[in-house]
Formats: C-alpha cells, sequence, structure tokens
C-alpha cells in the first residue's frame, strides 16, 4: 500500500492540526475519511486521489485496505522555559550540551560561558538552575568549547563532559567525571598532543552484557598531513593516572578514505 506525506502547515497563532494515518483491514470502497477531533462537524468522505480543503494529500489505498486520515487538535504554543536563565544575561554562554540521567526529570547542561565549561542541573524541587563544581578548564587561561555531556558508571549516576581546549594554539581533548562536589580531569586524549583536535562527543557504553557503562569519546584529530581522521577512544579504570582513568584507542582512525577530511562525530 501507499502512503502520502500529510501536509499541515502550522499557524503558531491558532491551534493546529495533526495528522495521523492508519490503514484498517476492512472491506470498503477506496474511500479517505477525515475526521476532525473535537470539532461538531460531520464526516466528510471523498474519493481516492481527491482533496477537500486543508485535507492531507494522499494516494489511493489498495483494495481491502482503506486508509482513514485522522486529526488531533494541538495547543498553540511550544517550548515552556525551565526555570530561569541559566546564567546571568550578562554572561557570554554557546555551546549548550543537555542530558538527564535515566531514573530523573531533572535535566543537567553543560556549556561554555566565557571561554570556560561550566555545568549546572536543574532542580525541580527549587525551580532553580545551580552550578556544579567550579570550571572544567585544565587551564583557566585557555580557551575552552564545544562541551558534550553524559552519564556513566553504576545507575549512569555520574556525569561525564568531554570538551576541547586551546593550549598554546594546539587544540586538545580533555574529559573530567563529577564526584557530587568537584571535577575530576582525566589524562588527555589527543593521539597526539602536537596535532590539534577538536568536535568530541561523549557517551557510556559497554562491550559486556552487564558490565558497567564507561564513557567512550569520539572527536576529529589531525593527522601528520593536516587532514582530519576520526578516531575513538574509552575509559578505563586506572588508579595511577590522573582522575582514576585511562583512555585506551579504540582501533584507528574511522575515515572511509584517510585521504579525506572527517567531521562532526555523532
Amino acid at each position: 500500500m501507499r502512503h502520502a506525506t500529510p501536509h499541515c502547515p502550522v499557524d503558531e497563532r491558532r491551534p493546529s492540526r495533526r495528522w495521523t494515518l492508519v490503514t484498517l483491514p476492512l472491506t470498503l470502497s477506496s474511500l479517505f475519511v477525515a475526521f476532525f477531533a473535537l470539532h461538531p462537524i460531520p464526516l466528510a468522505a471523498f474519493p481516492a486521489g481527491q482533496q477537500a480543503g486543508s485535507s492531507p494529500t494522499h494516494a489511493a489505498p489498495t483494495a481491502f485496505s482503506p486508509t482513514i486520515a485522522l486529526t488531533e487538535t494541538i495547543a498553540p504554543g511550544g517550548f515552556v522555559p525551565v526555570g530561569a536563565a541559566v546564567f546571568p544575561t550578562t554572561a557570554d554562554a554557546h555551546d549548550p550540551a543537555l542530558a538527564i540521567q535515566p531514573d530523573s526529570t531533572d535535566p543537567w547542561l553543560a556549556a561554555t560561558r566565557s571561554d570556560r565549561i561550566v555545568v549546572s542541573n536543574y532542580s525541580s524541587a527549587t525551580m532553580n538552575w545551580q552550578q556544579q563544581g567550579g570550571i572544567l578548564n585544565r587551564g583557566s587561561a585557555n580557551v575552552a568549547s564545544n562541551p558534550a555531556l553524559t552519564f556513566a558508571g553504576t545507575n549512569a549516576e555520574t556525569p561525564w563532559v568531554a570538551w576541547q581546549e586551546d593550549v598554546g594554539g594546539v587544540s586538545l581533548i580533555n574529559a573530567s567525571s563529577f564526584n557530587g562536589a568537584t571535577w575530576n580531569l582525566t589524562p588527555l586524549l589527543n593521539r597526539d598532543p602536537a596535532h590539534s583536535a577538536t568536535q568530541p562527543m561523549i557517551v557510556a557504553g559497554a562491550t559486556v552484557t552487564g558490565a558497567v557503562p564507561l564513557p567512550w569519546v569520539t572527536w576529529v584529530e589531525e593527522d601528520d598531513a593536516g587532514t582530519a581522521q576520526l578516531v575513538v577512544s574509552r575509559a578505563v579504570p586506572d588508579n595511577r593516572v590522573q582522575g582514576g582513568f585511562a583512555w585506551v584507542a579504540v582501533g584507528g582512525t574511522l575515515n572511509l578514505a584517510p585521504t579525506r577530511p572527517a567531521t562532526a562525530p555523532d
């Protein structure tokens, strides 16, 4: 059976309608029925392939499989503010990264504020945002950007942030975990600290079923020829190093053609 894409332009000044197409296993003639939910108007039937007013465009259904298009009223509006502004309106903030712990409804937000990486979380009890710990920069005078946020560990209770930070003209990939009071830096992730790396993304996971999910970070890093290569590393517990975690490379470059630059991992 062929399905057609509904055309439903939305006017934000008034309630809009959302179309849903369903197929019924009934023996009916080739008709489309449009029902406008919450509106006291009769059903309108019209032959397949014919449009009527604001009805969605459609293709003729196959025999014994009539298609019914339903609408429901959607209240006007959009996103609803969550608390007050995360940062003062005088602050220069950008690069927001949002995440929510699996067993919570309160979001966490990592962002760049005046070239510093900071993290705040929202409390539904107080309806306010509260900064968690201090700045995450490896060096307070360094320019940092592009934070990425996830939760790892048992029950995904530990916030982790990865970001890029400029040190002497070279962009370095960093990662830090939060212990409830302070952020703990881990070793640099760059395959070669002399090569710039950017666009970090971080997620938590494990390769063995039932294992504790730990952070995995992907980013793009220049090789000796200056071509951006897509690479991945994962965290492994190691009390001998900074932050209690070491970073282990997961294979080499992911570029299908290493001579062509990669970008925007996700």
